[in-house]
């Protein structure tokens, strides 16, 4: 059987389907979802509140009862993801402490280390047809960026959230240009981080070829043989070597759950361009 799992290219079962391999557990699913619907929600109800004065804005408004609801429902969906942010933490911790130190270190880590920066020069060489395309693991070191882009996108957001929540309680601390300088701060940061999403991140994970219109992956979970051997080689030979490959293959997810999938993913692409887009059109009638 073992040997079954390390012909490369045998990426169908006996009865024609094609292998799935589970690419993200249920908990990274669970994580990412609940990280999609916090973020797109903190997203549409920030660029609400900063193009208010705009028909736009207005417009955005509308479903959360005008601009006082919608800073209201800014601030509950920031300190939700404040708390999922607080409970991965624990989740890593608690990881590390009972011995399951992957986080930190190994093929399977998310954390960057020299064989991702040699990465990157690789395949900045590949794109100019001087070296071979990269060979990944689980992770490609764009994958790690984006993981590492929350973290400090949420400690910088969060603390100048937090800093504007009650500014009452922050001017008896602080003095009150801190409020401004936490405004413009929390602003600039919101917006890169909305840039980057619905264009770099939607770019890379949905737009290339290989995967458009939609990668629904990270969603159900489950990943074609064939891709991973194309776009994670690595990882696939290395479970091939250990023999863990065959204790990955799921089953497929049935039709109704992929369309529902697949039609929540691409409502929060579609989303996501309207707000970059509205903001790029109604900048001009902004006054800060």
């Amino acid at each position: 059987m073992r040997q079954h799992w390390k012909q490369r290219g045998k990426t169908t079962q006996a009865d024609g389907q094609t292998l799935l391999i589970e690419r993200f557990s249920p908990g990274e699913r669970w994580l990412h979802t609940t990280l999609i619907v916090c973020f797109m929600l903190l997203s549409l109800t920030g660029v609400a509140w900063m193009t208010i004065e705009t028909e736009f804005g207005k417009l955005l408004a509308l479903p959360f009862a005008g601009a006082e609801g919608t800073v209201w429902i800014h601030r509950l969906f920031g300190l939700l993801l404040l708390g999922i942010f607080s409970a991965h933490i624990i989740y890593l911790i608690r990881s590390a402490v009972i011995g399951k130190p992957g986080f930190l270190r190994g093929p399977d880590s998310l954390v960057w280390s020299w064989n991702d920066f040699k990465a990157i020069h690789q395949h900045m060489a590949w794109l100019f047809g001087r070296r071979e395309h990269p060979v990944f693991d689980r992770w490609s070191w764009w994958q790690k960026f984006d993981y590492w882009a929350v973290w400090w996108g949420l400690v910088i957001v969060g603390t100048t959230g937090l800093v504007m929540f009650d500014s009452v309680l922050t001017t008896s601390v602080l003095p009150g240009w801190m409020m401004n300088v936490a405004r413009w701060i929390h602003k600039v940061e919101a917006i890169l981080a909305m840039a980057h999403i619905f264009v770099v991140h939607f770019f890379i994970e949905s737009y290339r070829p290989s995967a458009f219109p939609l990668n629904a992956h990270i969603f159900h979970g489950a990943a074609e043989l064939q891709a991973l051997e194309q776009e994670h080689p690595a990882w696939i030979e290395r479970m091939q070597n250990e023999g863990n490959l065959q204790q990955r293959v799921i089953t497929q997810p049935p039709r109704a759950v992929q369309i529902a999938f697949f039609g929540f993913g691409l409502s929060m692409v579609a989303l996501g361009l309207l707000l970059l887009l509205g903001m790029l059109l109604f900048a001009v009638e902004l006054s800060f």
